[in-house]
Formats: structure tokens, sequence, C-alpha cells
């Protein structure tokens, strides 16, 4: 368990979100560490886990561990949806 000053940490992405940007990782971690946090929480505080592939969130998490911060992920299973299979928003109301 995680314990002191904990932040919800982005998962950095490149190309208008399409892909992990993979050298923003270090130095983002980096910073964050800088800041005095004890540890970071990731891949589901910030709702884009959601978007990433089961491959793209086990790099991420593989990124994540490899900064200089303790990581605590989300546990509990989730399944995949790719964003084009997302309901569409409903119909416009208007007054």
């Amino acid at each position: 368990m995680l314990r002191g000053v904990l932040a919800a940490a982005l998962t950095p992405l490149r190309d208008e979100g399409a892909a992990l940007d993979e050298d923003a990782f270090r130095p983002y971690l980096d910073f964050l560490a800088a800041g005095g946090l004890d540890g970071i929480l990731v891949l589901g505080t910030t709702g884009e886990g959601i978007l990433l592939s089961a491959a793209e969130r086990r790099r991420a998490a593989e990124l994540f561990l490899e900064g200089p911060l303790p990581v605590e992920r989300r546990r509990r299973p989730r399944p995949w949806r790719s964003p084009s299979t997302l309901r569409p928003p409903g119909p416009q109301v208007s007054r």
C-alpha cells in the first residue's frame, strides 16, 4: 500500500491521443518525483485507459514502473472497448 503524497498521473500520448509518447514518460516522471510525490496512481485514474489497447496499457505500465516513483495501478479488470464501438451521443434537446 502506498502512503504519503500521491497523484493521479496522466499517460503521455502523442498524435492527438493515438499513440503512447514513450519519450515523454521519463521526463514527466522525473518532474513528478522532483515535486515531492511519494507515489503515483496510473492507468485508470484520468480516464484514458479506455482509449488504450491491452498491449498499450501493458507498455504504459512498464514505462511507469521504470520511473523513480512507486506505482499503484487499477487492479479490477475492465473490458476494453474500441472507441468506435461506444454508443453515439443521444439526441440533442433544444428549448
